[in-house]
C-alpha cells in the first residue's frame, strides 16, 4: 500500500513540470438571463479566471479553476444585480503547431451576491472556449457560458458570450 500511495505522489508532482496556471481577464458581452417564461437582456459585465491544467499530452490537458463574475445589472427596471463564482473541471485540445485549441468546462456555479432575493442557490456551470496562444504564454479566447441557478422555487440560466485574454504560466 505505501509503495502505491508513494508512487502517485511522486507520479502527480513529477507530472506538474507538464502543468500551467493559466490567468485572465474577460469582457462579457451578450448576456441574457433565461427562466419562468421571461427573456431579461444583461449589461455587459467582465470576468477574472484561474486554471490549472495539466498536460496528460502534447495537445491534450485536464485541470480545475474557477471564475468570478464581477457584478452586473439586468436590464430591467428595478435593476437587480448579480455576481456569480464558478468553480469548475476543464479539458483542453490543443491544434500543435498553430496554437489554436478547445476548451470545454463543467462545474457548479455559486451566487456571490444578488437582488434576487433570499433563497438564491446556484446550479450547473458548463462553457466552451476556442482560443489562440499569441505569444509566449499570451492567449486570447472567445468563450460562451451556462451559469445555472434558483430562487423563489423558479430556475434560471445566465448565459454570455465572452472575450478574454490572458497569460499562460509554465510551471516548469
Amino acid at each position: 500500500m505505501k509503495k502505491v500511495l508513494v508512487s502517485a505522489v511522486l507520479l502527480f508532482f513529477a507530472g506538474t513540470v507538464f502543468a500551467e496556471l493559466n490567468v485572465k481577464i474577460g469582457l462579457d458581452v451578450l448576456g441574457d438571463i433565461k427562466g419562468n417564461n421571461s427573456n431579461q437582456d444583461v449589461k455587459v459585465g467582465s470576468t477574472l479566471s484561474g486554471e490549472y491544467i495539466y498536460t496528460l499530452l502534447d495537445t491534450i490537458g485536464i485541470g480545475g479553476g474557477l471564475e468570478y463574475l464581477y457584478s452586473r445589472p439586468v436590464d430591467v427596471s428595478g435593476k437587480p444585480e448579480f455576481a456569480f463564482l464558478p468553480i469548475y473541471a476543464t479539458a483542453k485540445v490543443k491544434v500543435p503547431i498553430v496554437g489554436v485549441y478547445a476548451k470545454a468546462n463543467m462545474g457548479y456555479n455559486i451566487i456571490s451576491s444578488s437582488d434576487f432575493g433570499s433563497g438564491t442557490k446556484g446550479g450547473l456551470y458548463i462553457s466552451g472556449a476556442l482560443g489562440w496562444e499569441i505569444l509566449a504564454g499570451l492567449f486570447t479566447e472567445l468563450s460562451y457560458g451556462s451559469y445555472g441557478f434558483g430562487t423563489g422555487g423558479n430556475s434560471y440560466e445566465y448565459r454570455k458570450f465572452g472575450l478574454n485574454i490572458g497569460y499562460s504560466f509554465k510551471l516548469i
